[in-house]
């Protein structure tokens, strides 16, 4: 049957070698149009990925800041043999931790009593001036522990005092890793008794131990028989965050769709940043996950976006896909009128056949240029410290130039010393154009020379990421991408345009087409 098809349709006319041809061209087309896509899409996944890694930093940063102020906290009551709530007041209000470092509910201190403890020191707080006072919930247990000191003294935080957390088993679970280790733990995910009915958040806590004044500490044992108390902080999930990343002012996180789990496994039940629960399933190619570990608590947090800041740029695939289209079009177009083209003489056939098989391969060069100007490594990253006139290059950054990891240094003039010779003074005004505040975004396509010699097309793209209280630049990150490919695709289509109008001027032979009634048109 399909014999007879191409028999009747296409081999009496002789059209078969123009239909494979151009079904051929339109694949080839197809392939690197993806090809393109992937690329484009790659580089957009690549500059998410950046955004993500800042976000990491800043929230281990600031968890780190936020273990060191517990840390002090807790050396106020080792370095003496009691602190009294006007000190640990005190001792709040110099952090400034609020302002300092935004996100934290309270900084307190919880204090371990035992049974035979308990009556003297809840009438102890009650001649404080706290005639209420109680440890909460009421009931008989082995060990009891009791929030006394939260600041601020207001609010939210009224609600936590006299509680106590070991009551509790995501809470003891912490404050017992934080006693036996010695370092500062993180809780599960926790309703935390500062909250209200409205605006209900996820919660965690941090905790320190407090040991014993003068007290050894050395083994586990000791460790356990000196513990006294814990400085703690809860902190709400949301409040946090913020805090951390300073989403306010933050068009980045806000155009991300971020979700903090606790562990190491995506599920609505151990959600942390208390989002809108995002569906694996639906996310996009700039899906990222990344991990952090605090003291044994890991934590992943996913981040997502569908916003056309960070989508793909899809040009270069649509140049390729039309061009691609176009030509394979003119090239069928050719064909056709050739196969058309009637004669009885063996010379003119010949010359029909050659005609074919230069187009022929013309196309097939044509689409291997295509491919190459395509095919090229990832981007390189760069990470300049202003400050103290030095940059990290990424070792793809040197392997994209043709050097091993040793073979640059840490210096500025790595890079501004391979510029090429005729971009090298406007590459280096818009870098500095940038950094003094004229223009709000740093991109610039200059040429760099390779390890060889060569030169290579270049698009780097940086932000400033830190700056001094005077609003000077002191660090500014940034990658290099290979463009030297998509240059040479865009001459090489226009050498191929000018290809095919040699060959219709070259050509020895008039082009003549007929209708199905073998008239001349």
């Amino acid at each position: 049957m399909l014999n007879t098809f191409i028999k009747k349709y296409c081999l009496d006319n002789r059209q078969w070698r123009a239909y494979l041809i151009l079904i051929v061209s339109l694949l080839l087309t197809g392939y690197a149009s993806l090809e393109a896509k992937h690329r484009a899409e790659g580089y957009a996944v690549d500059n998410f990925a950046i955004e993500c890694d800042k976000i990491i930093v800043k929230i281990q940063e600031r968890l780190l800041t936020y273990a060191l102020i517990l840390k002090g906290g807790a050396g106020l009551f080792e370095s003496s043999d009691s602190v009294s709530r006007q000190e640990w007041q005190a001792y709040t209000i110099k952090l400034n931790a609020q302002q300092t470092v935004p996100g934290v509910l309270g900084i307190g201190f919880s204090q371990v009593i035992t049974p035979s403890q308990l009556t003297a020191h809840t009438e102890a707080i009650r001649r404080e001036g706290f005639a209420d006072y109680t440890v909460r919930p009421i009931g008989v247990r082995d060990l009891y522990t009791s929030i006394i000191y939260l600041e601020p003294f207001s609010g939210r935080n009224l609600r936590a005092f006299g509680y106590d957390m070991w009551s509790e088993p995501v809470r003891r679970a912490a404050m017992m890793q934080a006693r036996d280790t010695g370092e500062a733990s993180l809780s599960g995910k926790v309703l935390l008794v500062q909250e209200t009915n409205q605006d209900v958040q996820a919660g965690v806590l941090m905790y320190v131990p407090v040991y014993r004044h003068g007290a050894p500490v050395d083994t586990l044992e000791q460790r356990r028989a000196a513990i006294i108390g814990w400085a703690y902080s809860p902190y709400r999930m949301m409040d946090l965050t913020l805090g951390i990343i300073e989403a306010a002012n933050n068009p980045e996180f806000q155009r991300m769709l971020l979700h903090i789990f606790d562990g190491n496994q995506v599920s609505a039940t151990n959600i942390l940043l208390d989002k809108t629960y995002h569906n694996p399933a639906g996310n996009s190619f700039l899906y990222q996950e990344r991990h952090i570990n605090f003291n044994g608590r890991p934590w992943l947090l996913t981040f997502d976006s569908h916003d056309s800041q960070y989508q793909a740029d899809y040009s270069v695939t649509w140049l390729i896909l039309l061009a691609g289209i176009t030509l394979s079009g003119l090239l069928f177009g050719l064909m056709m009128s050739i196969i058309n083209t009637r004669t009885n003489a063996k010379r003119q056939a010949n010359i029909q056949n050659r005609e074919i098989l230069a187009g022929k391969n013309l196309l097939e060069e044509s689409e291997f240029r295509w491919r190459f100007a395509l095919e090229g490594a990832g981007d390189g990253v760069w990470d300049w410290d202003v400050a103290n006139a030095t940059v990290h290059y990424s070792k793809r950054w040197k392997e994209m130039l043709g050097y091993t990891e040793e073979e640059v240094g840490s210096g500025l003039e790595e890079w501004s010393g391979r510029i090429h010779p005729e971009d090298r003074e406007v590459t280096l005004a818009i870098a500095q154009d940038y950094l003094a505040g004229k223009s709000n975004i740093y991109i610039s396509e200059h040429r760099v020379q390779c390890k060889d010699g060569s030169y290579k097309w270049i698009l780097d793209r940086g932000m400033i990421v830190a700056r001094d209280e005077a609003g000077n630049p002191l660090r500014v990150i940034g990658t290099h991408a290979d463009i030297t490919d998509r240059k040479q695709t865009e001459l090489t289509l226009a050498a191929h345009n000018r290809d095919l109008a040699v060959i219709f001027d070259l050509s020895p032979d008039g082009i003549v087409t007929f209708d199905n009634a073998h008239r001349v048109r």
